[in-house]
């Protein structure tokens, strides 16, 4: 190779490496990258004049804007860069985010579900989900504080399911009534013609009313908790499990808030063992007496159970109820002990996953997806330079999903089934 072909293949290699942002937008990235928001807003402004159909400037102009918590403005910035490119995956968490900023609860979840690896398998995919979870739990509580002054219109085909009570131990197994009511709700969702009232609404209800009651005011001395909901109608029970019996005992009874009836109550017994069993069969003999359709294939799918290990469960249930409490650090030790117990528990899995949707770690995550591209195609340019000097093929390294081994990037220290609960 002589002297003018290499130079040749440096200049190349130059260009390449420089790619093709304009001075005062990597000038502006710059800004960007030491959260200078302010003076990267005041460059990008003329560019985003000057360059309109430029996706690139608006994200980060949006970008700019929303940490500077000008909501209205970032998402009008962020809306015109997905408009112009909806491929790109850092627009709807930061789009998101900007719309939580103005308590847009219902266009949160809308720009969330348009991140391309929102239903995917990964921890990043379960923090978006997590956020997602806590933007349902935010309209929950005010569809709680608004039910309180005025009850949910009754459907006849929605069901309540209640926290069954524990008589027993209350360190070793007072929060099962708690996981009771979780895997019930997850079998009684798959029914067809019938409404089960999601977990989180049931939850954000009872605070609501704790909250009613502390100043004075018991909204259930008027209505019950199934009526304030909207149920038609409500389960609930209580579960005495015993170690030196090596049995548990359900009661359970239903309630139609329709007519106003209370059946007389079941019970059904079994070794701890047999939990699962037992709960497969409340839902099918609830099912049978509400008259909900349970197909075959329904039948097949509720039939499987989460975990095999008892123990297990219990963590999976004093995670949940720690997580009710806001107590982020036990909830998460409780759901690594129960994947410990059971390394398959798909359920505690997700809710330890979701623990990691904060508006920090959804930042965190728009910042990789913003670098992810340029380390792709930097590394392309070099492979591509190298190949020319040395006459070997240029190879692209693959991309993964997995962020745990990137720092943290500073950005201003998101069926899990996310639903909005709307029979």
């Amino acid at each position: 190779m002589n002297r003018h072909t290499t130079f040749s293949v440096l200049l190349a290699l130059g260009v390449m490496l420089a790619g093709c942002s304009s001075a005062p937008h990597r000038a502006a990235n710059h800004l960007l990258e030491t959260e200078n928001w302010a003076e990267a807003e005041e460059v990008l402004d003329p560019i985003a004049a000057e360059h309109q159909d430029d996706p690139r400037v608006w994200r980060d102009l949006g970008r700019a804007q929303l940490a500077q918590k000008r909501y209205d403005e970032a998402i009008g910035s962020l809306q015109t860069a997905m408009e112009l490119d909806a491929s790109d995956p850092a627009v709807p968490l930061l789009l998101g985010l900007a719309h939580e900023g103005l308590s847009e609860w219902d266009d949160a979840i809308e720009a969330y579900q348009a991140y391309p690896r929102t239903y995917g398998r990964s921890s990043v995919s379960g923090a978006v989900r997590g956020r997602m979870a806590d933007v349902v739990r935010a309209i929950y509580a005010e569809r709680a504080e608004n039910a309180l002054e005025e009850p949910e219109r009754i459907g006849p085909r929605v069901l309540l399911v209640r926290y069954f009570d524990v008589l027993a131990d209350i360190e070793t197994y007072g929060q099962l009534g708690k996981g009771m009511a979780d895997q019930l709700i997850e079998d009684f969702a798959r029914l067809e013609g019938m409404h089960v009232v999601d977990r989180l609404r049931y939850q954000e209800t009872l605070r609501a009313v704790e909250r009613a009651r502390r100043d004075g005011f018991d909204p259930l001395a008027a209505y019950s908790l199934g009526e304030l909901i909207g149920a038609g109608y409500s389960l609930g029970g209580t579960i005495t499990p015993s170690d030196e019996r090596d049995e548990i005992r359900i009661e359970y009874y239903l309630v139609n808030h329709v007519t106003g009836e209370t059946k007389a109550p079941t019970t059904i017994t079994g070794t701890l063992s047999e939990f699962f069993d037992l709960e497969k069969r409340i839902v099918a003999r609830v099912s049978e007496e509400i008259g909900a359709e349970m197909t075959r294939a329904v039948r097949r799918t509720i039939g499987q159970i989460p975990t095999t290990n008892f123990r297990a469960f219990l963590e999976y249930a004093n995670g949940i109820d720690a997580d009710d409490q806001g107590d982020t650090a036990l909830a998460r030790e409780r759901f690594e002990e129960a994947i410990t117990l059971d390394p398959l528990f798909h359920l505690a899995i997700e809710q330890k996953e979701r623990l990691d949707g904060t508006p920090e770690r959804i930042l965190w995550i728009a910042r990789r997806e913003l670098q992810m591209p340029f380390e792709a195609a930097r590394r392309g340019r070099l492979h591509t330079a190298q190949s020319l000097l040395t006459s070997q093929p240029a190879v692209l390294d693959g991309e993964s999903e997995d962020i745990s081994s990137v720092r943290p990037l500073g950005l201003g220290s998101a069926i899990i089934r996310v639903r909005v609960d709307d029979p």
